[in-house]
């Protein structure tokens, strides 16, 4: 006894027909399994205005209906489906839980990363030496974090792999940590192309003192407002994120200190940069962290000067935030831009291996230098420990005078 027609799984098409309509005009159907589990004939026509020879174009319509009408879903995971589209839907679940903007935004760039080096590879092929290798050439390319991230997603998405019974274990979990500095046999080769981003080094002596003046004489940096960023790095030892989100109402311009009240995180669908306030929540990280809310930072001379001049500035000094948005609308800068500059100046002065993150060891490593405590240092950057003893049992958080007269001694005032 015949066979009937096998059935179509859910989200699969059958067999495509081509019916030519004359005039370049074809139209292209299908059989399709629809996620209530019904079939259904799904028909496209060739695009308008295009002539369509072989009906390769009405084709591409269809697939692209299809596409739509079939949204991947962890219950339609199988050993055929892209890693990377296991990946999606974890970051679907993630938003739809309310993680973080700025976490989401950095999943969202290491997506791009794994969808460029593994785009077609299946849930069946990923293996664990295929996944180390996309994920030391994720390394080799664009650093240590990224790769970090996208090993974070990649786990994730292959999890859902596993809770749908297609794989029985998890590859991505059997990764061994991409760490900086092995030897040549375990770690891609690094060149002055594919340096690794993250490892920050401090600033030498000479480069710490001659820095405002080079700024100052930058084009570059004095075209993208980077001048006085720089500064504000530099007398600080701050995160970028938190520097940019500095508003004229943190100074105390009678104590010459600054409250870092806030923080600066690029959202999707915004043109500017989403102001954060420092908040005290009730995950562990934050209570670990909660020396990092509102903390006190006293000022060199250097900054005071370079911040009651632009306070004097039409525009800069009329906005609410120090460092606003070029477009004249009182928003916030964006973050990923206000890197982009800050490359773009720290390559114009001749410090083309310096990051935004060179201020903070190098303010850590002077204070280390001039015998200044652990915790002093803990307390300038915003971490949270250097001992868990010093973070429960003793008081932190205020501004360190000190820190402020020693970075004026490394950077002398302008004459």
């Amino acid at each position: 006894m015949p066979r009937g027609r096998p059935q179509l799984r859910i989200g699969e098409h059958g067999k495509m027909s081509r019916v030519n309509r004359g005039g370049g005009v074809w139209d292209a159907a299908c059989r399709f399994r629809d996620s209530d589990g019904i079939t259904r004939r799904v028909q496209k026509r060739s695009p308008a205005g295009q002539y369509d020879r072989h009906g390769k174009l009405a084709v591409d319509v269809l697939m692209d209906a299809l596409a739509e009408r079939r949204p991947p879903s962890a219950d339609q995971i199988t050993l055929h489906t892209l890693v990377v589209d296991t990946v999606k839907i974890h970051l679907t679940r993630l938003a739809e839980d309310g993680k973080e903007s700025g976490t989401l935004s950095s999943y969202g760039r290491a997506l791009k990363w794994l969808t460029k080096y593994m785009g077609g590879v299946r849930v069946g092929e990923a293996t664990v030496p295929r996944l180390d290798a996309v994920l030391r050439a994720i390394y080799a390319d664009h650093g240590k974090t990224p790769a970090h991230h996208a090993k974070v997603i990649l786990k994730g998405g292959l999890q859902l792999a596993v809770m749908a019974g297609v794989l029985d274990s998890n590859p991505a979990r059997d990764l061994d940590p991409i760490k900086p500095g092995a030897d040549d046999d375990a770690q891609p080769k690094v060149t002055k192309a594919t340096k690794p981003k993250g490892q920050a080094r401090a600033l030498t002596d000479d480069e710490f003192e001659r820095m405002r003046e080079r700024a100052r004489a930058s084009e570059v940096c004095r075209k993208h407002d980077v001048v006085d960023v720089l500064i504000m790095l530099q007398a600080t030892g701050l995160r970028i994120s938190e520097v940019m989100a500095f508003r004229w109402s943190d100074i105390n311009w009678d104590t010459a200190e600054i409250t870092v009240t806030g923080s600066l995180v690029d959202k999707p669908g915004h043109s500017g940069g989403f102001w954060r306030p420092k908040t005290k929540t009730t995950t562990a990280k934050s209570r670990a962290r909660k020396t990092d809310v509102g903390r006190v930072l006293a000022l060199p001379q250097f900054a005071m000067e370079m911040l009651k001049a632009r306070r004097e500035v039409p525009f800069y000094g009329e906005q609410e935030m120090l460092f606003p948005h070029d477009d004249g609308n009182g928003k916030y800068r964006r973050l990923s831009q206000a890197s982009t500059d800050l490359r773009r100046g720290l390559d114009d002065i001749g410090l083309p291996d310096v990051s935004s993150h060179s201020f903070r060891r190098t303010v850590a490593t002077k204070m280390d230098r001039a015998g200044m405590s652990a915790r002093a240092a803990a307390d300038q950057l915003g971490h949270a420990k250097p001992s868990i003893t010093l973070d429960v049992y003793t008081a932190r958080g205020g501004a360190n005078r000190a820190v402020a007269d020693l970075l004026d001694g490394l950077a002398p005032n302008d004459e």
